[in-house]
């Protein structure tokens, strides 16, 4: 692309363009860096334009690329001055240079690259506390704006259908009522319209030879967490065999799902009206199915990302050897029912991952990476996401992390937590 702010036989830093400056790097850290500029010549005319141009790809940065405006800081009694670039990505290489121009010509800089400092321990982690019922597992939960309340799931053991709410005041967990749904695989909650909503999942039933045979359900329930209470509402009518992904917008639900992960039928996208307590289909999800995907909400924004999928091959066939971890993330739009692909994760393809929304950015991390077709890893890193700029960054690692993936995440009071029945609970602070 053509840089816009060079017109048609305008001099530039190629073609040797009048203003002069040099520049270099002055401090470093894991978000930021400050680079040092000297101002060595503005040609014969007064200084109108000076823009610090910067990129993760591009070694030669113009106005195309990521640009900050630094005029007003330009002195023309000052022949130095320092370029603070903030919410940087830690680890990641950048490179840099200024344009300068007066009413006669323009002109590039050198260009620098530089290297952000990486994540070298835990420190922005901090335990809390723990999960007293450890013969529990909990992955799931209401995420008020200042309660949150886990879910037990996954085992069926004696009295394991728990509902429990995190006080963050004396980092303790308490009982607060039984799911009337009893214990489920992989249910599903969200917050809505002030209530909680779950249900949804799987039966398990181990049979008499030992074998594990599942039952998706449909039945919905809503949470009053003022009251404590549950009530039954309208089933979803529409197989969760394949469930993607779950989340909140305003007053409605949407799920989407499918009748299976790894066959031709579509992932399928409903809508639940918490005031009608009706469900409505609607468009169909127009990406790869997706399986162990995660998913956030920022600002009435809803996210989904990464996890696993298997590719149709000619003809409509599946080949369950074939699975992908995919990195793609998709933005739904509620009010138009339409979804838009965003950049990818920048962390690579992976499943289960944690993933939260506080103060109008996204949180997510950890969960299940292939290093080779036969090799995984438990991920411990943790990434940011902007919605405004459309760009994932890399915050932290916790290598105390033990659990091959966080189970709750939630965030409360300003801070994001994570917890699991091996680890605790764990608070990030920026």
């Amino acid at each position: 692309m053509a840089d816009p702010d060079i017109p048609e036989g305008y001099n530039s830093y190629e073609k040797g363009g009048e203003p002069e400056a040099h520049i270099n790097v002055w401090e470093l850290s894991q978000y930021s860096a400050v680079l040092k500029i000297n101002i060595a010549s503005v040609g014969n005319r007064k200084l109108t334009q000076l823009r610090a141009c910067y990129s993760e790809t591009n070694p030669l940065p113009d106005t195309t690329d990521w640009v900050r405006d630094i005029y007003l800081q330009y002195k023309p009694d000052h022949e130095e001055l320092l370029l603070s670039l903030p919410d940087l990505e830690p680890a990641t290489n950048y490179y840099c240079r200024l344009y300068l121009a007066n009413s006669d010509s323009g002109s590039y800089t050198n260009s620098v690259v530089f290297s952000t400092k990486a994540p070298s321990d835990d420190s922005s982690w901090e335990k809390v506390a723990s999960i007293p019922w450890i013969e529990e597992q909990y992955t799931c939960g209401f995420n008020f704006a200042d309660r949150y309340f886990a879910l037990s799931s996954l085992y069926p053991v004696e009295g394991g259908n728990k509902l429990i709410e995190y006080l963050p005041e004396t980092d303790e967990w308490v009982k607060r009522s039984v799911l009337p749904f009893g214990c489920r695989v992989g249910p599903v909650a969200v917050v809505a319209g002030g209530k909680g909503y779950a249900g949804l999942g799987d039966i398990e039933v181990i049979t008499e030879d030992g074998s594990h045979r599942y039952y998706s359900q449909q039945d919905w329930w809503c949470y009053d967490p003022e009251m404590n209470e549950w009530e039954r509402k309208a089933d979803i009518p529409a197989s969760t065999t394949g469930m993607m992904a779950a989340f909140g917008i305003e007053e409605k639900v949407y799920v989407v799902t499918s009748t299976d992960y790894w066959n031709s039928t579509p992932m399928q996208v409903w809508e639940y009206d918490t005031r009608s307590d009706a469900w409505s289909r609607k468009r169909n999800f127009p990406g790869d199915k997706l399986q162990r995907a995660s998913s956030f909400v920022i600002g009435g924004r809803p996210f989904v990302f990464t996890g696993i999928t298997n590719r149709m091959e000619e003809g409509g066939n599946v080949d369950d050897n074939k699975v992908e971890y995919t990195s793609c993330m998709w933005e739904y739009e509620a009010n138009t029912d339409t979804w838009h692909r965003r950049v990818d994760f920048k962390g690579g393809g992976r499943e289960r991952m944690v993933a939260v929304a506080l103060d109008g950015k996204g949180y997510a991390g950890f969960g299940v990476q292939p290093v080779t077709e036969t090799y995984l890893i438990r991920a411990v890193d943790w990434w940011c996401y902007d919605p405004d700029t459309d760009r994932w960054g890399r915050r932290s690692v916790l290598t105390d992390w033990f659990n091959i993936r966080p189970s709750i995440s939630f965030a409360l009071r300003g801070h994001v937590y994570i917890g699991s029945i091996y680890d605790g609970v764990w608070k990030y602070v920026e």
